[in-house]
């Protein structure tokens, strides 16, 4: 029932009102997909949010989710079609898939503009934890 609703709302381009169903079901990566299909720009932006949300929860101090989490992978993919927190989703992708030398530059890129301190940290801290391979 749930599913031909989903379908029904998508197919007519009602993606705010799919996204919250799909919020309802438990189903969050859809939600935020449908959210940022939105022309809506409050849903666009709180698809955004929601892709920010959930990368935030699995990267942590200290905390690097393996290369192949496919949810953040999901997330990142994402986060490339939202049109905003351009900085922060570069971050998440160099947290993700960078180099210790490309951490360490990033960490000071978000030093050097003073609006990102909290890049920062983490950046540095996932830099100085991953040593450069030999």
């Amino acid at each position: 029932m749930n599913d031909a609703k989903l379908s029904v709302l998508e197919s007519l381009g009602c993606y705010d009102e799919a996204a919250e169903l799909q919020k309802q079901l438990g189903r969050d990566l859809d939600a935020i997909h449908s959210f940022l299909k939105s022309t809506n720009a409050h849903s666009h932006e709180r698809g955004v949010k929601s892709t920010l949300e959930a990368l935030w929860n699995r990267f942590h101090l200290n905390t690097i989710p393996p290369k192949d989490d496919e949810t953040v992978q999901k997330l990142l993919e994402l986060g490339k079609s939202a049109w905003t927190a351009r900085s922060t989703m570069e971050m998440f992708n160099v947290l993700q898939n960078g180099t210790p030398t490309q951490l360490a530059v990033l960490g000071r890129r978000y030093m050097a503009t003073g609006d990102s301190p909290a890049y920062a940290l983490m950046s540095y801290d996932c830099a100085l934890r991953y040593p450069a391979p030999l």
